[in-house]
């Protein structure tokens, strides 16, 4: 039987290499910490032991937990547990300090502070850890596990079991959900991001959403090596934080990850506008101002031509591409030989149009990592009936005249 998305199942086993660290760290911090506890002269050296047992417990259970990969109702998660042990670190040696100067005058109020600072540590430790797993706030359930294997998508979980979106079908699938929401944003120009596996735009870069056993993986792309960004534990979770990192990414905050995104101008919200309104407006704003620019080949085309090929070859042709003489084409004399091949002058301006395009990206040149593959991935979008010879002569174009 097929597994839905929300499902939860069990992985099995611990896979060696974590089991390994789990029990190498157990043994040797409990070793550790009976000897310092059974052979110590000191209360300070018992304290320290203490201390020792318990932190050890407390990561060795998180290594566990973030190997099995375990999010279940009234199951803790790693990460709290971690946190658990990282805090405790802190307020198991207070207490412990705060005992040892318990021997009167200006001690006893200090070590009384230690004491009740230590206790209130751990309290609020226990009662995190204690918190029902809805009460966490959705997005931010992120693990990072060094232990966990990635491995290839199950059965049922591929591109095809996430049927894509059309335009005014919001599904009830997340990843579908996912993909139908970037669509609406408008990410298409520049914008270089799919769901399992469908790109919006052609391009060696993208941020995928992945399934990988019972977590979903924001990874990140580039010329087929892949890095998890994040992973999740719910499909809610999941569509969050996904269309955080699409925000990011096209807003130009994340300018380290994908310097070639354009800025997308997200329109201030009025005084009494709600959040959700404003998302709605931004999102028919966009997409009027996407379906206006998807009609750049009608505005460019002379009267009587019926298509982009034609096109397509005059600007081969007019660049001079497969000749010595490229880039540094004579302009003036490849307009006059298109003329005198009885070229409309419709079509001279239509090229002149596309080349000076290709040459003004609506994004920062020094910002652009690979130019030749920006201006051919933006200018197949804009004019998708230019041919890829044609493309490639405006992006190898612009790139000479950039640099």
């Amino acid at each position: 039987m097929d597994r839905t998305p929300s499902e939860t199942h069990d992985d099995g086993p611990l896979p060696p290499a974590t089991a390994a660290v789990a029990v190498a760290l157990l043994t040797l911090v409990v070793l550790g910490g009976a000897l310092l506890l059974g052979l110590a002269d000191a209360p300070a050296l018992a304290v320290l032991g203490g201390w020792i047992v318990l932190v050890g417990l407390l990561l060795t259970a998180a290594v566990v937990l973030m190997g099995r990969g375990q999010r279940r109702p009234g199951r803790r998660s790693p990460e709290l547990v971690a946190i658990a042990a990282a805090v405790a670190s802190v307020g198991v040696p207070l207490i412990g300090w705060g005992v040892l100067l318990l021997d009167g005058g200006w001690r006893t109020a200090t070590g009384v502070l230690l004491i009740a600072v230590g206790v209130g540590v751990v309290l609020v430790v226990t009662a995190a850890i204690a918190l029902p797993d809805h009460l966490a706030r959705p997005g931010r359930r992120i693990v990072v596990d060094p232990f966990w294997p990635v491995a290839p998508p199950r059965p049922g979980t591929g591109p095809d079991a996430y049927p894509v979106a059309v335009d005014g079908d919001v599904p009830d699938d997340p990843l579908a959900r996912i993909r139908h929401a970037c669509l609406a944003l408008g990410l298409h120009e520049g914008s270089e991001f799919s769901v399992e596996g469908f790109p919006t735009a052609l391009s060696s870069e993208h941020v995928d959403l992945r399934r990988s056993g019972r977590w979903y993986e924001v990874v990140y792309s580039d010329m087929g090596r892949d890095r998890v960004i994040a992973r999740l534990a719910t499909p809610q979770d999941a569509h969050d934080v996904f269309l955080t990192e699409v925000a990011d990414l096209a807003t130009g905050r994340r300018h380290e990850l994908l310097r070639s995104i354009p800025r997308i101008r997200v329109p201030r919200g009025e005084d009494d506008e709600s959040d959700d309104e404003r998302v709605e407006r931004f999102l028919r704003e966009s997409r009027d101002r996407w379906r206006r620019e998807e009609d750049h080949d009608v505005e460019l085309l002379p009267d009587g031509w019926a298509d982009m090929r034609a096109l397509s070859t005059a600007v081969v042709a007019y660049l001079g591409v497969g000749t010595r003489a490229w880039p540094g084409t004579d302009r003036e004399a490849a307009l006059a030989e298109l003329a005198g091949a009885g070229l409309p002058s419709a079509a001279l301006r239509a090229v002149e149009e596309l080349v000076a395009q290709a040459c003004t990206p609506p994004v920062d040149w020094a910002a652009v990592p690979d130019h030749s593959r920006w201006v051919r991935d933006l200018m197949r979008v804009r004019h998708g009936g230019l041919t890829g010879e044609a493309l490639d002569a405006l992006a190898w174009n612009a790139t000479f005249q950039w640099r």
